[in-house]
């Protein structure tokens, strides 16, 4: 029977293993080794180039990768990633990757933001008295305010209207119209205003439409629509209303109606009494040759308080003040308005004078003491 020894923990299993082999692998390395230096000494001897690595730059540029450029990378600058070579020919990135299309709503802005630029040029054009180049500028707001509606329509957005747009366009183009004495025209955009009920303040453009017929001397119509205008303003906007009467006054004073131009008259002096206003009820009352209420409106009118600072006020505010500041303030626009007001009161009541004087007494000494 065989014998069978078993390996103790001294004994290696794999001792002597491809001993052979390994001598073999070892040889030949070391001879690699000696030809390599011999190859690299024989190339130093002749001065040749030295080596140069990736983080040693022998140029300035990077050395090319060219094994890496199919798929769009590059040691040639820093271009990013750029595989359909896009910036060789000229094309952004946000023509491809973003696109730049305008949507319904910007364009819609970009067109109401035009509109309301003509609608100011024109404004200006007309301040300095260009009323043909203010009329064209209308025309063309309206003539975009159009296109504008029916973009809207296109877009689906017809049912949320711009009411306000629609609105100064058409009443600018009125505006223009009458200053430039097309007054047919005129009428006719303030009627498109009026038969829009959706336009809730529409009512006291009547105001406008009474001035248009006073210019064409239609006075009868011009009253009618103050008065269609003054029911559309309520009693919190008093100065407008008064500004009203005030129009109504002196049209019935023009076709002769003196006692509906009293009634007028009357109502304004006990709101907001004022010295045109009691000049013309002196008138009125002048044209009936009543002594006793030109007396009365005479009355009236000196005693319309002048709600302006007094003379001695002004210069003892004067003397407190220097040179410079003095001179800035006597000719601002406070002040000139101060003096208007003096002028027209002053006015008023020696024109009133000068009239009622010879009726109210008989003679003129007489009445001028009165």
């Amino acid at each position: 029977m065989e014998i069978v020894h078993l390996a103790t923990s001294d004994d290696d299993l794999y001792a002597g293993f491809d001993d052979v082999k390994i001598a073999q692998a070892a040889h030949r390395l070391s001879a690699e080794g000696a030809s390599r230096k011999g190859r690299l000494d024989s190339l130093f001897s002749r001065g040749g180039p030295r080596l140069v690595t990736s983080s040693t730059p022998a140029q300035d540029q990077a050395r090319p990768l060219t094994a890496i450029r199919a798929v769009g990378y590059s040691s040639y600058g820093n271009r990013g990633f750029d595989p359909l070579n896009l910036n060789s020919k000229g094309v952004g990135k946000q023509s491809v990757f973003e696109t730049n299309m305008e949507t319904p709503e910007e364009k819609l802005r970009q067109l109401e933001k035009k509109i309301n630029e003509l609608i100011e040029e024109g404004c200006m054009c007309a301040s300095r008295k260009d009323a043909k180049l203010a009329l064209e500028k209308a025309k063309e707001a309206s003539k975009k305010e159009r296109i504008y509606v029916r973009q809207r329509e296109q877009s689906g957005l017809g049912d949320q209207p711009n009411l306000d747009l629609t609105f100064i366009v058409l009443l600018n183009l009125a505006s223009q119209y009458t200053l430039n004495e097309l007054y047919s025209e005129a009428l006719n955009t303030y009627h498109v205003l009026m038969r829009n009920r959706l336009f809730q303040n529409a009512g006291r453009l009547k105001v406008n439409m009474g001035n248009v017929y006073v210019k064409l001397g239609y006075y009868s119509k011009a009253i009618k629509f103050y008065r269609m205008a003054l029911d559309q303003v309520t009693n919190t906007h008093k100065r407008m209303r008064i500004k009203i009467m005030q129009n109504i006054g002196v049209l019935f004073v023009k076709m002769g109606k003196y006692n509906d131009a009293i009634a007028s008259f009357e109502y304004i002096m006990g709101e907001n009494p004022d010295f045109k206003t009691g000049l013309n009820l002196v008138l009125c009352y002048y044209a009936l040759n009543d002594k006793e209420k030109m007396k009365r409106s005479f009355q009236k009118l000196v005693s319309i308080q002048l709600e302006v600072s007094r003379e001695e006020d002004d210069d003892k505010h004067f003397s407190t003040l220097d040179g410079a500041l003095r001179e800035a303030i006597s000719n601002d626009t406070l002040k000139i308005f101060e003096s208007r007001k003096k002028h027209e009161a002053e006015w008023s009541i020696l024109m009133a004078s000068k009239l009622i004087s010879p009726i109210i007494d008989d003679s003129l000494n007489l009445g001028f003491t009165w």
